[in-house]
């Protein structure tokens, strides 16, 4: 109760941040509640970064509890950006307080572990994971932001799985399966970043050299190559198809199986890959699920172990089969216990070498 009437006059004394993104909150979209979360770090940004001493996370988590509830409010409710007229070179103000924001997630979650409070330091990483899944739904730089603030919240769950009980991997195992159902983070934000790039590239027809310099400057050698020199209007109706194409394959392969991911490494020099989201988008978005199985994966093995007081052999083991097989190869994940079962320790990856990814690590080509 208090925490919810601390977030109500936070949302009413407005920030810096608030004035510039949301002057006119409604109470009803999640985005203002983090952006007034940011205003609270903002305040004090040299707070917000890791210290390894435990007397002074705590003290951190007591100066950002406004912070950290503030984003608890808005992840239970719908987001959306009100800006209108946003383009890919729009400054996004908020973008370098959302890490600050998951890393005060991950300070939280290492204090109550510290204190023996397993199911309170797992609700610390989970919230964390929510927030970033929320965040990234709005636009492709959010997208990528996000994508750092799931890395903190995913290496947070690495350091601590050992101590998680029998009923917090039960926990775990709802929150993953309920995560799996709901779209990709990228799915959501697509319709929104069509709109942002189409707007973007309406000077093209106007002025295309001042764009292409307002955007990045390396892209006008490209950007005249690829045209053919053609006019800047005729140019600009050569980017509607192309536009719409690039969402399109997007749309439609977010929509097939894991195992039908063709992600390659976009060309640096194609104007198209340098504008467009694709394969850096999609690449993160594979991660993203690859990971949400893998504490599927995770929470299963950690039942087993309380269950059996040891790990299991190999996952064959394990009594649920579905979530042992990784869709992106159509084949059993690649687990591997340190020597003694007794131990807590193992390793657990989808695929191997290059295309390697776990909680903590990626491969060079996933």
């Amino acid at each position: 109760m208090l925490a919810t009437l601390l977030c109500a006059v936070a949302l009413t004394q407005h920030g810096w941040l608030t004035g510039q993104i949301v002057p006119a909150p409604t109470g009803e979209n999640g985005f203002e509640d983090y952006i007034a979360a940011f205003d609270v770090i903002r305040e004090a940004p040299a707070m917000a970064t890791t210290n390894d001493v435990l007397s002074d996370r705590r003290q951190k988590l007591k100066y950002f509890s406004t912070a950290l509830n503030l984003i608890r409010t808005g992840n239970d409710k719908p987001i959306g950006d009100p800006r209108s007229g946003l383009t890919t070179a729009s400054p996004l103000l908020e973008l370098p307080y959302a890490e600050m924001a998951a890393r005060l997630f991950g300070e939280e979650a290492y204090v109550r572990f510290a204190e023996s409070k397993s199911a309170s330091g797992l609700q610390s990483i989970l919230t964390g994971l929510e927030f970033a899944e929320s965040f990234g739904s709005l636009s492709a730089r959010h997208h990528a932001s996000a994508e750092r603030c799931a890395n903190i919240c995913f290496s947070e769950f690495a350091q601590h799985s050992r101590r998680l009980s029998d009923r917090d991997a039960t926990v775990l195992a709802q929150w993953s399966k309920t995560a799996l159902a709901r779209p990709a983070p990228l799915a959501n934000c697509l319709a929104r970043e069509e709109n942002i790039v189409v707007r973007s590239l309406e000077p093209l027809a106007t002025e295309p050299a001042k764009f292409l310099q307002s955007n990045d400057p390396e892209l006008q050698p490209a950007y005249w190559a690829s045209s053919q020199r053609l006019s800047p209007a005729r140019l600009a109706k050569t980017w509607e198809p192309e536009v719409t194409a690039r969402f399109t394959a997007l749309r439609q392969t977010l929509a097939t199986p894991e195992s039908t991911w063709a992600i390659s490494e976009p060309d640096p020099k194609s104007l198209v890959n340098r504008i467009l989201p694709g394969e850096k988008s999609l690449r993160d978005a594979l991660i993203w699920r690859t990971r949400l199985r893998l504490l599927r994966l995770h929470a299963e093995i950690i039942k087993y172990r309380w269950e059996n007081d040891r790990l299991p052999p190999n996952l064959k083991a394990l009594p649920d089969q579905k979530v042992c097989i990784d869709p992106r190869f159509n084949k059993p994940y690649e687990f591997a216990p340190s020597g003694d079962t007794r131990s807590p320790m193992y390793e657990l990856a989808s695929g191997k070498d290059e295309k390697r990814i776990t909680l903590t690590e990626i491969g060079k080509e996933p």
